[in-house]
């Protein structure tokens, strides 16, 4: 006589055309079965992962909400090769011919994977960039958690560096693949996955190629941009990446300082420029902003002398910030 956990698997087994609400009972057999009956477990994770990728990523209606909820033990059981062989060849063409339908399924599935997906990480990129600036704010942000999730997947130093050179040829209108960006909610979308990539669990990704992404991307661009908005979030997003150095050069330090002293700079962009400094210039390089100490107390003094107004006094505090850290690297520092 079978087993009530049998009956189960052998009425799945049955079912020609499964439902969409079989996958909460999937995933409970799966949880029930995953450390004590290795051959059925096997069968109910292929039965799983088949109907995910059928009812999931393969329909042409986009599955509710709470159907993508249950998934979750189907997908952290899937190995590298089901996921090749089953997965992502459905994912592939699914983003390809209706990325507004399985979108939203992106984020979960790349999140419970416990697998490197360096391997088609440029290739999957390639997918997500036209949701990601498609002026739809559902799939617009959908997109953008995916490649959140996507960094977090990638152990390969290139491969993240690739990608962040590929979104940066989007931004700058010189990738032809993609629509040529026209509104500053498509910008902020694509800077917002530069940033992403800079909190890659990857290792091997050098301080040469970060210096060199910022200068041959940042720097520019937010030296050319005027728009308040859009030269804070670039700042934010450089700080994310600055975090990583370890080390500096002379001409990170020259940006700074030239980017303070802009005439057109304001309270707001003068603190985003503080902020990222605070980040990069860590104990073992911090007195290389010494050349800089006048720069600093224009910040400081500015917020001193119109203290009644919260952006120069964030700047001040910042400067403040600074030069304090400063000092306690250099005992001689403002004397």
């Amino acid at each position: 006589v079978p087993t009530l956990v049998e009956s189960w698997v052998n009425l799945l087994n049955s079912i020609s055309e499964p439902d969409i609400a079989h996958l909460g009972l999937i995933s409970a057999l799966l949880y029930c079965l995953k450390t004590k009956d290795t051959t059925l477990y096997e069968q109910i994770k292929t039965i799983g992962i088949d109907s995910y990728a059928k009812l999931i990523l393969g329909t042409r209606t986009k599955p509710y909400e709470t159907a993508l909820r249950p998934c979750n033990e189907i997908l952290s059981s899937m190995d590298l090769e089901s996921f090749k062989t089953k997965v992502y060849p459905v994912l592939n063409r699914s983003l390809l011919r209706n990325p507004e339908v399985i979108i939203e399924a992106v984020p979960s599935l790349l999140s419970s994977l416990s697998f490197d997906l360096s391997y088609t990480a440029n290739e999957l990129s390639k997918q997500l960039a036209p949701p990601l600036i498609s002026k739809t704010e559902s799939l617009e942000a959908s997109a953008l958690a995916s490649f959140r999730t996507l960094a977090k997947q990638i152990s390969n130093g290139e491969t993240i560096i690739s990608i962040v050179q590929y979104l940066f040829n989007i931004f700058n209108g010189t990738e032809s693949s993609v629509n040529k960006l026209s509104v500053i909610s498509q910008r902020e979308n694509v800077l917002s996955a530069i940033g992403a990539f800079s909190r890659s669990p990857s290792t091997s990704i050098s301080q040469d190629d970060i210096l060199k992404i910022l200068d041959k991307y940042f720097y520019p661009m937010i030296q050319q941009e005027v728009h308040e908005g859009l030269i804070c979030h670039m700042l934010q997003q450089m700080t994310s990446w600055c975090s990583r150095l370890t080390n500096t050069n002379q001409t990170l330090t020259d940006f700074f300082k030239k980017g303070l002293e802009q005439k057109n700079s304001t309270a707001i962009t003068r603190a985003a420029y503080l902020q990222c400094i605070l980040v990069t210039y860590k104990e073992n390089n911090l007195t290389d902003l010494i050349p800089m100490h006048t720069t600093l107390m224009a910040s400081y003094e500015r917020g001193v002398n119109q203290s009644t107004l919260i952006n120069c006094l964030h700047e001040a505090l910042l400067a403040a910030l600074i030069m304090i850290n400063i000092a306690q690297m250099n005992s001689s520092y403002g004397k």
